[in-house]
């Protein structure tokens, strides 16, 4: 079904946090009925995350996981459709150990649930009443069910990446400390894309905090690009979009899909550098970069051939 771009930008965050630390797969398809958990993750034996700072999305892993995202507090009915899809996996890979005649694991996959805002029903329904850290909740069975508030999480560098999940004051201030980060650090260039990416989505969006949030999410981008660019590039970029592109903003955007390209782990073949190098055509660069900041490989910006 249709993601809210908020929720979109939570599970593809989450998704890049977690990737060196095993399998993380999203829209994964639970049960032969069609269910799909937002983020399914399995944790490797031996997780290629020895450089990785701390970070409370990784602090507690379990061997295998299920993440839902909501920007809007979820309901009952929302919590056990999440718990259903979970279930399903548990018994699943209790069908799949006794095929294999392996031992089946006695406790369902850890089930976590990142809520923007408190949800108050839900949580009384399912006797989650004291926290066990600060935003944070555990649930039956064995606490493989949590729930983490985020407007609750206390303000640490370690929580900042989660918080920008979050919505209103909790979003504004995560997104203002974030650009705060040298245009180099982990948190900007791990999630810089995806936030590009979600000023984008929410382009036609006229409400008040979807506005604020664009206008943040522009601000940052527009501060990276003066901070790794000499201010006549920033002004060719302005000045391209109004009267066409000249010269100077084309290698300015050559520049830009390059940087994105080098932030987010994508290597150019030689081809690839060719291409991009004779390219001229306004359209088609823009096109190019757009592709740097949401797709997932490089293979996918430009043309075959």
């Amino acid at each position: 079904m249709p993601r809210d771009p908020y929720d979109l930008y939570a599970k593809d965050l989450a998704l890049a946090i977690l990737r060196p630390f095993g399998a993380a797969e999203s829209d994964a398809r639970i049960t032969a009925e069609t269910q799909y958990a937002d983020l399914r993750f399995v944790l490797a034996p031996t997780p290629h995350a020895s450089d990785a700072p701390d970070d409370f999305l990784t602090r507690a892993l379990a061997p295998r996981m299920l993440f839902e995202f909501a920007h809007k507090p979820p309901d009952v009915a929302t919590v056990v459709s999440w718990l259903f899809k979970r279930d399903g996996w548990f018994l699943a890979l209790r069908r799949e150990a006794k095929r294999r005649k392996k031992k089946p694991p006695t406790l369902p996959p850890t089930l976590v649930v990142f809520s923007a805002g408190d949800p108050v029903e839900a949580r009384a329904a399912y006797q989650m009443h004291t926290p066990v850290a600060p935003g944070c909740y555990d649930g039956a069975p064995s606490g493989t069910y949590r729930l983490v508030v985020i407007s609750q999480l206390p303000k640490t560098p370690e929580t900042r990446l989660v918080r920008t999940m979050g919505a209103g004051v909790t979003l504004r201030e995560a997104l203002r400390e974030l650009d705060a980060l040298p245009p180099d650090a982990r948190e900007r260039t791990l999630a810089g894309p995806l936030i590009l990416r979600l000023r984008v989505a929410l382009a036609n969006d006229p409400s008040p905090e979807a506005q604020e949030i664009a206008m943040d999410a522009l601000k940052m981008y527009e501060r990276d690009v003066k901070k790794n660019h000499d201010r006549g590039l920033k002004e060719g970029l302005k000045e391209g979009l109004k009267e066409g592109l000249k010269e100077g903003l084309k290698e300015g955007l050559r520049d830009a899909i390059r940087a994105a390209c080098e932030a987010r782990g994508m290597t150019l073949t030689a081809a690839q550098r060719e291409a991009l190098s004779q390219e001229t055509r306004p359209a088609t660069l823009r096109r190019w970069h757009l592709r740097a900041v949401t797709v997932g490989s490089a293979n996918e910006i430009f043309p075959r051939g």
